[in-house]
């Protein structure tokens, strides 16, 4: 139970709550361990509640008809997930996926509610989190339809560089843990023209790579690139 309450307390939207009412929502946590690339619930399924990941990744998806993936997002524990049909009563809009072996922990919308009405700086911060998920997705259709290829690639690979890497030296260092192919559905396009847009970016002398690991030989220039854009196709 302490374990939960050490997780809910490190999330955005469980913050606030004090100790009584974090051992309270504790109890009310169904656990539930994924497997890498086992489906946490499919776009479009009723949506029951929300989750919170306790350990591991998950990725957030859509696919078209062409059978193409989009990636809405990928999650990291500790994190909240499918917050919307608490609020909304609608369906789940991603299809989720363990990208490692994943910890979980399902809360039924009926209790998140309860919490709201109980707990005003909790429902503001259901607002906080819904506000920079919607602020996500503005900045992903930004980069979708306004940017080439090697600008979204850039920028996501400083996002990743933010979140994970380890600076040495005047370098940072990233471990690749994602494939090409699901860069690509990060950035909307084709893995093939990923790789052809890294080979891009270290040809320029801001990237290059040594064994598993993605490292910026100068994050300032790989910045200015970004802002100013590149050369590389837009799909």
């Amino acid at each position: 139970m302490k374990e939960i309450t050490v997780i809910l307390k490190k999330t955005m939207l469980f913050n606030s709550l004090n100790n009584e009412a974090l051992r309270q929502t504790a109890a009310h946590a169904v656990k539930q361990h994924l497997n890498k690339g086992s489906v946490l619930f499919f776009a479009g399924e009723p949506g029951k509640g929300m989750f919170v990941v306790a350990q591991g990744i998950v990725r957030g998806f859509r696919t078209g008809a062409d059978g193409r993936e989009q990636i809405i997002f990928l999650e990291h524990a500790p994190a909240t997930i499918a917050e919307t049909p608490v609020f909304d009563n609608g369906a789940y809009f991603s299809t989720v996926v363990a990208e490692e072996d994943t910890l979980v922990y399902f809360f039924e919308k009926k209790y998140i509610r309860k919490l709201c009405v109980e707990n005003p700086s909790f429902a503001l911060d259901g607002l906080r989190v819904m506000a920079s998920k919607v602020r996500n997705l503005a900045d992903l259709v930004e980069e979708l339809t306004l940017h080439d290829v090697s600008k979204r690639l850039a920028h996501f690979i400083l996002l990743e560089a933010d979140r994970r890497g380890e600076p040495k030296n005047a370098e940072i260092y990233l471990k690749l843990n994602l494939t090409r192919a699901q860069i690509a559905g990060c950035i909307g396009t084709v893995r093939e023209v990923v790789s052809r847009n890294l080979t891009l970016l270290k040809s320029e002398g801001l990237i290059r790579f040594e064994k598993r690991c993605l490292i910026i030989s100068n994050k300032e220039k790989l910045i200015e690139f970004c802002e100013k854009g590149g050369k590389g196709r837009k799909r």
